[in-house]
Order: structure tokens, then C-alpha cells, then sequence
């Protein structure tokens, strides 16, 4: 069997087990803390979903990238909810309690607004004459069955047997990225001739997506007067992107790699701006501390 025929078999077979684990993860008390700090989490729930497409599309529309890269940038851009805001948040001295309950409703959420986000904004790529062909009732019907399904069996199983829900769901997790690793790899192998250059290209508008989404998050965070911890929270979140389910879209629903290098490159951007953010934030505890102490000498 050719790779390409193999990638189209099995990314759905893994997708589906990425969402099996989302669904295992997701229990009631995930979402206490947004009854606690309800206007943060309408502000970091209407980024997340409406925010990072709108940039999205200003710079498609702004650089007309080429017409797979624009692809997958939006496609980047509809899938919310990467876990590892959690640790950043937490490291970040942000409300990792209101962090876990928005990540856990993005994911939830996301199950309904990726399909529908994918068929009223791919459309747009006619813009740019796009090459990649787009069959939105055949996508639409993919996503819910490879999405929705996955994650309603695993919160049905969380209900039923929790126990047993929290015994397999790291090693459906695990599994589900080792799958995706070796998904990644095969379809660059795939693409070496054009990777480097593609690479070049997606970087740039990666880059771009997260610092404009942060900074955007940030101020907009600060003009709803939320305090510095929800400030940090909610830029996080809106930033850090499920860019392994984009990757896995870009590779079984529309059939292109070149479509899932912006989603690879922005994990690294992400985690980069996500870092230094932890550490300015850390910095300034400690001359605080510092400032403090010896004004108390």
C-alpha cells in the first residue's frame, strides 16, 4: 500500500483515539471554577473560538500565503484546547483551576464548532483560488464521526466507570501521540523535497497568528479590567492551540501535509512565547520579593 493511501486509513482510526482520550478526561468538576470568574471565562471562551480565526483570515487576506498553508493556518485556528495551557498557567502564577475548566469547555465545545466553524470559513479560501478541493458535506460528516462519536463514548465511559476511565486515559493519550509522531514523520519524509521551503513559509505565518493572538488577548483581557492572574490565564489559553488535532485534520480530512506544517510549526512558536511569558512573569516575583526584603531591612 502507498504511504499516502496508508495516512488516509489510519488518521481517522487516530484522530478518533486522540478524541477517545479527550472524552475520558472530561468529568462535572472540570468546570466548577467557571462559575467563579464568569466574565474571564466568556472573555477566554470568545477568543479561543472567534478570536484566532478572525487573525487567521486578516492574514490570509494580508500576504495571500500559498493556498495549502492558508489551509492549514485556518484550519489551526478552529481547533482550541491544548492541554498544556494547564502547566503554563500554573508555572505562570494564572488561575490554573479557571485554566483546567476553560481548557476542559473548549474541548467540549470544540466537538460542535470545529465542523461547523470548518464549513461556514473554508469557503472563504476562494479568495485565494485554493488547489486544495474541498467537499464540505463529505468533510462535515467526517468530522462528526471522527470527532463528536469518540469524545461522547469517552464521557460515557467516565460516567459509567470512572475508575476504569482514569486507569486508560493516559495510556490512550500516550498512545494516541505516538501514532501522531510517527504520523508527522512518515508525511515530511512524504514532503522532503518541498519541506524546507514550506517550512520557511509556515513559520512565518505561525509566528505571526501567536504573538497577534496573545498581545490581542492580553489587552483585551486588561480593557475588561481582569486582574494581572486572569490576564495571564486567559492569554494563555487563547494561545496555546490543539495543534495535534489540526495535523491530524490537515492529514486525513483534506489529504495534504503541506496543509499540517503551519499546526507543527506554531506547537513550537506556542510553547516558546508561552515560556518566556512564564519566565517574565517569575522574573518579576522574585525582584518583587527581592525589592520587598530589602525594604523591609
Amino acid at each position: 500500500m502507498e504511504s499516502a493511501s496508508l495516512i488516509k486509513a489510519v488518521v481517522p482510526l487516530i484522530t478518533a483515539l486522540l478524541m477517545l482520550g479527550v472524552g475520558l478526561g472530561l468529568a462535572p468538576a472540570h468546570f466548577r471554577a467557571l462559575s467563579r470568574a464568569r466574565t474571564a471565562a466568556v472573555v477566554a471562551l470568545s477568543l479561543q473560538l472567534l478570536l484566532l480565526p478572525a487573525i487567521a483570515l486578516t492574514l490570509i487576506q494580508l500576504f495571500s500565503p500559498p493556498s495549502e498553508i492558508a489551509l492549514g493556518l485556518l484550519i489551526l485556528a478552529i481547533c482550541p484546547g491544548g492541554s498544556t495551557s494547564n502547566l503554563f498557567t500554573y508555572l505562570a502564577n494564572g488561575n490554573t483551576a479557571l485554566s483546567i475548566s476553560l481548557t476542559a469547555t473548549t474541548k467540549l465545545v470544540s466537538v460542535a464548532t470545529i465542523p461547523l466553524m470548518a464549513a461556514l470559513l473554508l469557503p472563504l479560501l476562494e479568495w485565494q483560488n485554493t488547489a486544495v478541493d474541498i467537499a464540505f458535506k463529505p468533510v462535515f460528516a467526517k468530522l462528526l464521526l471522527i470527532v463528536i462519536l469518540p469524545v461522547v463514548m469517552g464521557m460515557i465511559i467516565t460516567a459509567k466507570w470512572p475508575g476504569f476511565a482514569q486507569k486508560q486515559r493516559a495510556r490512550v493519550k500516550w498512545l494516541g501521540l505516538f501514532f501522531l509522531t510517527t504520523l508527522i514523520a512518515v508525511s515530511a519524509a512524504r514532503e522532503q523535497a518541498q519541506l524546507m521551503e514550506m517550512v520557511s513559509a509556515a513559520g512565518w505565518y505561525a509566528s505571526g497568528l501567536c504573538l497577534t493572538a496573545f498581545l490581542s488577548a492580553y489587552f483585551i483581557a486588561r480593557a475588561f479590567k481582569l486582574d494581572d492572574t486572569l490576564r495571564t490565564t486567559v492569554s494563555l489559553e487563547t494561545i496555546i492551540q490543539s495543534s495535534g488535532m489540526a495535523i491530524v485534520l490537515c492529514l486525513g480530512v483534506f489529504n495534504s501535509t503541506v496543509a499540517a506544517f503551519p499546526a507543527a510549526l506554531y506547537t513550537l512558536v506556542m510553547y516558546i512565547a508561552a515560556g518566556t511569558w512564564v519566565i517574565y512573569k517569575n522574573t518579576g516575583v522574585l525582584l518583587r520579593k527581592r525589592s520587598a526584603s530589602q525594604e523591609f531591612r
